[in-house]
């Protein structure tokens, strides 16, 4: 196979791969955000009807929501992943 056909085979199945991991991903978070969508109001109206208010749940839920997105700030950098160049 001449060499820039097999660049270009490589490239095509680089970005092959790509779309199957974000398919995926993609379909992860719409799965969790179905399972939110289905136990926040539950959890919500329990809250409430033991306390009679939101707040101290939504207070508890606000702390963890900010706490987890300070976390994020400590992630690494992405990597760089090179491509295979097509040009000669």
């Amino acid at each position: 196979m001449a060499k820039p056909m097999r660049e270009l085979a490589e490239v095509s199945a680089v970005a092959v791969l790509w779309i199957a991991i974000l398919s995926v991903l993609y379909g992860l978070t719409w799965t969790f955000y179905a399972i939110a969508g289905a136990i926040g109001p539950v959890l919500m109206g329990k809250a409430f009807d033991l306390t009679g208010s939101y707040e101290a749940l939504l207070l508890r839920l606000s702390i963890g929501t900010f706490a987890v997105g300070s976390l994020m700030l400590f992630l690494p950098r992405y990597r760089a992943i090179p491509f295979p160049s097509t040009h000669t």
